[in-house]
């Protein structure tokens, strides 16, 4: 159920690209852009045309390795390549192999920020209510933790397990 509360947040921007001889840098991610879901990579070689690629995320200290590794390395044939982020923008390697057309950012975005102040209290939020229920009963603890308030956190963590 919680996979289904966050799908409001999830959101998909194409991205343009630019081509260099063994990778292709996209434009930077969106202002929005909170955590990582998927990119698509949309690739051609020989009169193929946009043919969707699946392309793994990883860390930038292992790209010479996924290079040089026959198992990961970037292949039209295979169809697979993989990206890393720099720089707010993803850098997508694909060998010299193929081209990179487009490629499509499937990300979470910041949620709504949430005013407490009376004057925005009418204000509807973009969770459902036993979301918004689960946020501040969050909030509860953070808070009686930071202040030392042993029945206030006693309470809240009682509504969490009443609330799962």
């Amino acid at each position: 159920m919680r996979v289904d509360d966050l799908q409001i947040l999830l959101m998909e921007k194409s991205l343009k690209v630019r081509n260099n001889s063994q990778f292709a840098d996209t434009d930077t991610i969106p202002s929005n852009y909170r955590y990582y879901n998927r990119l698509t990579v949309y690739a051609s070689k020989d009169g193929c045309e946009s043919i969707t690629i699946p392309s793994m995320f990883i860390e930038s200290a292992n790209v010479n390795e996924y290079l040089h590794n026959w198992n990961f390395s970037p292949s039209f044939d295979f169809e697979q390549c993989f990206h890393i982020m720099l720089n707010s923008k993803f850098r997508i390697f694909h060998g010299n192999d193929f081209k990179v057309n487009k490629v499509l950012l499937t990300y979470y975005r910041h949620p709504v920020k949430i005013r407490c102040e009376k004057i925005f209290l009418d204000e509807k939020w973009e969770w459902k209510d036993d979301v918004a229920e689960v946020i501040i009963d969050e909030a509860i603890k953070i808070l009686s933790a930071a202040i030392e308030h042993n029945t206030a956190l006693q309470v809240s963590m009682g509504r969490e397990q009443a609330n799962n």
